[in-house]
């Protein structure tokens, strides 16, 4: 018979151990989709549940010490940055600021970041060389993925602030920051040319929906997986990865959902996608024949790759500017150490 032990729920729960007097459980867990590994400790039998650490970095394994005081844990922080330079030379691409994973080019040719400059994970705008850094959420839960819309009106990004990840709308200065989902975890934002829909994914089946940029009831797009989508230049068709039995594939739907019209094979080891201009190119990062490229994707057949040299670092985004002319990239490393941790027995 299975019981809950503790009305605490967690998302993830990596490593757990019995202190030595049996009276409590250390633990390293998170709460949410995403963010980082903390470590817990659950008192037995109450089940009382106390967060140990906090803060950006990341914990995984633990060993602890036969007093019950002691652990040692292995901790990582992630350490990533913007690239940005011409398209003319992507090798030579140059370092400007702290950035976490999605981030996006405005239709003026400013980039839209998060970032944890601020000890949190937040919302940042600034010029592509890094000057004119203005931060837009402030201490607001954990926030990302941001996509603008074509009149550069407003910012739509997802937060957990209220619980769950949920999609929110701001103006580009920060102002009105409004909740536009409910329910369960959405992810993958991704505004329509005209700025009236906003599509996402929800994380419960990867299903694809939409809703108003006003807010309002959504509607549900499709009834299989068709995650991180992208919607074409002219509006009339939206890029996402689906599945095929254990494999991905690239898909191409028409705008209101419904089954796919193309389907192409994905190398991707990045879930981004995007369109190219002339609205006949879908491009992601991926990797074939052991070599790390951007993968221009022609809804004709054809598949072209321009390499990417990235040294030892991953790739968690990339983007042209809306003119096609900057490239844009945000790469780093997570750094792995062995730290002691003392006091467990106040907790």
């Amino acid at each position: 018979m299975k019981k809950d032990l503790s009305s605490s729920k967690f998302y993830v729960i990596k490593k757990m151990g019995w202190s030595a007097d049996k009276r409590g459980l250390i633990m390293s867990a998170r709460k949410k989709i995403d963010g980082a590994n903390q470590l817990f400790r659950v008192s037995y039998p109450t089940m009382e549940v106390s967060q140990i650490t906090e803060g950006l970095t990341s914990y995984s394994d633990l060993s602890i010490a036969a007093n019950s005081d002691y652990a040692v844990a292995s901790q990582a922080i992630l350490d990533s940055h913007i690239w940005v330079g011409s398209i003319r030379d992507l090798q030579n691409l140059k370092r400007i600021t702290q950035a976490l994973d999605n981030f996006c080019w405005t239709p003026s040719g400013q980039l839209v970041y998060s970032s944890t400059a601020s000890g949190n994970t937040d919302i940042w705008i600034m010029q592509p060389d890094g000057t004119e850094q203005k931060q837009l959420t402030v201490n607001a839960g954990v926030n990302g993925s941001p996509a603008t819309t074509s009149d550069n009106r407003y910012i739509v990004f997802i937060s957990n602030r209220t619980g769950s990840f949920q999609v929110w709308r701001m103006n580009m200065d920060g102002m009105n920051q409004t909740q536009l989902t409910y329910g369960s975890a959405k992810t993958y934002p991704a505004i329509t040319p005209d700025g009236k829909w906003v599509l996402y994914n929800s994380t419960d089946n990867w299903h694809l929906w939409k809703v108003s940029i006003d807010g309002g009831e959504p509607s549900r797009l499709t009834d299989f997986v068709a995650a991180t989508p992208s919607v074409s230049p002219d509006g009339k068709m939206i890029a996402c990865i689906g599945r095929n039995e254990s494999k991905r594939q690239l898909m191409i739907l028409p705008i209101d959902g419904g089954p796919s019209i193309r389907k192409a094979d994905f190398f991707g080891w990045l879930s981004r996608i995007q369109w190219m201009n002339d609205g006949k190119t879908v491009i992601y990062a991926g990797e074939r024949s052991g070599r790390r490229a951007i993968m221009k994707q022609s809804l004709n057949g054809g598949l072209t790759e321009e390499p990417l040299n990235l040294d030892a670092d991953e790739l968690f985004d990339f983007g042209y500017s809306a003119d096609g002319r900057s490239f844009a990239l945000s790469r780093g490393t997570w750094l792995n150490d062995l730290v002691l941790i003392s006091g467990l027995n106040q907790y």
